[in-house]
């Protein structure tokens, strides 16, 4: 019986060993996944700096565009010099 017993015990220290072989060679695997994400991650975070800072350089392009008057849009000078040259159309004759 002690023999039986024994060899058990022997066979479950083999599985064991076995298992910590496998987990280790399991944590190296996610060691190394890790590694790559994490230089993925530091070039996607690179790129999304550069975007921020286009992102910035046309919200200030479309904010001066915006900013300054239209040549289709008449200002409030060119209608005053308008109406001035031709006449107001308000309380004309239709």
């Amino acid at each position: 019986m002690l023999l039986e017993l024994a060899a058990e015990l022997r066979a479950a220290r083999d599985e064991h060993r076995r298992d910590i072989t496998q987990l280790r060679t399991d944590l190296a695997g996610l060691s190394t996944l890790l590694g790559e994400n994490a230089d993925l991650l530091g070039q996607v975070m690179i790129r999304l700096r550069d975007l921020e800072g286009e992102l910035g350089e046309l919200a200030d392009r479309v904010d001066t565009s915006s900013s300054a008057p239209s040549p289709h849009q008449p200002t409030m000078a060119t209608t005053a010099g308008t109406i001035a040259a031709v006449g107001s159309p308000i309380g004309r004759p239709r």
